[in-house]
């Protein structure tokens, strides 16, 4: 006769479970008992025969560890396919010295498995997280984000992601920001800065650092590359043309000079 597990038994299990965040191993579709056993390896043999004879309990187990399960390595497919961790990186990466027969195997397993290279691991591994920084004032302002989408539509192309930041034109955010960013191991930083940024001194610590850095729209009074239009021309050229045109009151409307 076997006795229903009790409250006490449910969360024995989730506690168990979620204490060791094991994962859940799926062979050819299926969910054996050794690996259900694995996952409850600390509870008592009586115990385990209980939960495994009520589907109920068992289907909860199962949901659990699912649930908590992490995406599949390049050591994980090595371990189920039982081969060298640098024999999967190769055939993942199309390199030689795997067989084709082997080769369909790992991929097959990888695409099941919804397998998805780790940038973080390879950032470490080969130092370059072909990552950049993008810093502006205010993300919400549409001529700040068209520049954003056209950047990030070029870095994609050269196979770099961007990470876009806010510094809500202020000059402690935008410090914040750049303190982000390299901590972040980004490969260079786009920055218009804060209408309250008088003190360069974090951009001065970046050039210090080797670290690329293009400002736009706004510049700094120190030696960097720019990309800015030329405001004092252009403000030249629209009042001589209101001028030929016969205007002698001219006005001008212009933003506020400090957040």
């Amino acid at each position: 006769m076997v006795v229903s597990p009790t409250k006490q038994h449910k969360n024995s299990i989730y506690k168990l479970i979620s204490k060791k965040n094991h994962r859940l191993e799926k062979v050819s579709g299926s969910i054996t008992s050794g690996i259900v056993r694995n996952a409850l390896r600390n509870i008592s043999q009586s115990e385990f025969v209980l939960y495994k004879r009520n589907p109920l309990i068992l289907h909860l187990i199962i949901k659990k560890v699912t649930r908590l399960k992490k995406r599949i390595s390049q050591r994980d497919i090595a371990k189920i396919l039982g081969i060298n961790v640098s024999t999967v990186s190769r055939a993942l990466k199309g390199q030689g010295g795997v067989s084709s027969a082997l080769r369909e195997r790992i991929e097959q397993l990888a695409h099941e498995q919804r397998y998805r290279p780790n940038p973080f691991a390879v950032s470490l591994r080969f130092d370059t997280t072909r990552t950049i920084g993008i810093v502006v004032p205010d993300v919400s302002y549409n001529p700040y984000a068209h520049f954003v989408k056209r950047v990030e539509s070029e870095a994609r192309k050269a196979g770099l992601l961007c990470i876009i930041m806010d510094s809500n034109d202020s000059f402690a955010g935008e410090v914040e920001c750049v303190e982000h960013l390299e901590s972040m191991h980004v490969e260079g930083i786009i920055l218009c800065l804060s209408q309250e940024t008088t003190d360069f001194s974090h951009l001065e610590r970046l050039k210090r650092n080797h670290m690329p850095l293009v400002l736009y729209d706004r510049i700094a009074d120190i030696d960097v590359s720019s990309v800015v239009i030329n405001d004092e021309l252009l403000a030249r050229q629209a009042t001589l043309h209101l001028i030929d045109g016969g205007a002698r009151r001219i006005a001008f409307l212009g933003g506020a000079e400090s957040a």
